[in-house]
């Protein structure tokens, strides 16, 4: 048995206490909103909690569901991570753990950084999202899956790198990450789920490897201007979203090679002719330097005449020194 749909008020002014029926063995990510402070008290039947309660305290009717260290909830065998519950900044996933489940790390506002170790094969679904302040996370190559939601809403994430072990990127995966710059698909990847990359508004430029098969539904967001890549699969995605992207640019990774190598040449010859007017400045104002030291017209290295008012004989130019 599981919550489906439930949503809770508490007063302010009482404190709240919300005991859950026995037979609830999951708490999926939607299922359950409370506005404002409570105490949660859980079944001894509950096996699976996919959201935290940010203002709630807990308690749960069974001792043996979890192992307990500092606010961060284990499976009992600690091969599981289950939820965080503390206002952690920064935090290293313990090795040995196996899965990070679903919702563990959601709404950790305070959440900067993580370290997850090789023993982590699977992210689950809404594992850390709406982690508004995580700027950094490094994905180990063990890990296969990313879920859905797996990083929706860490609107401070600028920049990730899909392990190449991992074969699927999941729905709605990043979307709303709004700082993400740089994003890194491996050609592990085969599918890429629906609107996987909505919502990143910073991200203008994503290499699509040869070996996805499966784009789903608006899965990049409207500010993409140019897609990497010589898969076909991405000509079906584009002519399926032409609402949703109808400037976009595609290059090959070679013709991205020819266009690097032209920015870099045209940078060179910039460089050069500023480097080249430096040179013809200061050589000029050595030799003006020079004509000053003779008493000569500084421009032109003529004579002056006029007795009052001197004048180059050559150029014409006032004696201005």
């Amino acid at each position: 048995m599981s919550i489906e749909k439930f949503y809770f008020e508490s007063d302010d002014d009482k404190a709240t206490v919300i005991e859950l029926p026995e037979g609830i063995s999951r708490i999926a990510y939607y299922s359950l909103d409370i506005d404002g402070d409570c105490k949660l008290i859980f079944p001894a039947s509950l096996t699976s909690l996919e959201k935290q309660f940010e203002n709630c305290e807990y308690e749960f009717k069974s001792s043996s569901l979890y192992y307990i260290d500092d606010g961060i909830y284990y499976s009992k065998d600690k091969s599981i991570l289950v939820f965080c519950h503390t206002d952690k900044e920064f935090f290293e996933v313990p090795e040995g753990v196996k899965k990070i489940s679903a919702g563990a790390f959601s709404h950790c506002e305070s959440l900067t950084s993580i370290t997850i170790p090789e023993s982590v094969t699977s992210i689950g679904d809404y594992a850390f999202s709406c982690c508004e302040s995580l700027t950094s996370i490094t994905i180990p190559e063990s890990v296969t899956s990313i879920g859905v939601h797996a990083f929706s809403g860490c609107e401070s994430l600028t920049s990730i790198t899909i392990p190449e072990s991992v074969t699927s990127i999941g729905v709605c995966a990043f979307d709303g990450c709004k700082s993400l710059t740089s994003i890194t698909i491996p050609e592990s990847v085969t599918s890429i789920g629906k609107y996987a990359f909505d919502g990143c508004e910073s991200l203008t430029s994503i290499a699509i490897p040869e070996s996805v098969t499966s784009i789903g539904k608006s899965a990049f967001c409207k500010s993409l201007s140019e897609i990497i890549t010589s898969n076909s699969i991405v000509n079906k995605y584009l002519s399926e979203s032409s609402d949703r992207h109808n400037n976009i640019m595609i290059y090959t990774e070679s013709q991205i090679a020819d266009k690097k190598r032209t920015e870099e040449e045209r940078r060179r010859q910039e460089e050069e002719r500023r480097r080249q007017q430096e040179e013809h400045r200061r050589q000029e104002e050595a030799k003006k330097a020079l004509y000053r030291s003779q008493g000569v017209c500084q421009y032109c290295g003529g004579t002056f005449k006029g007795l009052f008012s001197k004048s180059c004989s050559s150029c014409g130019k006032k004696k201005d020194y």
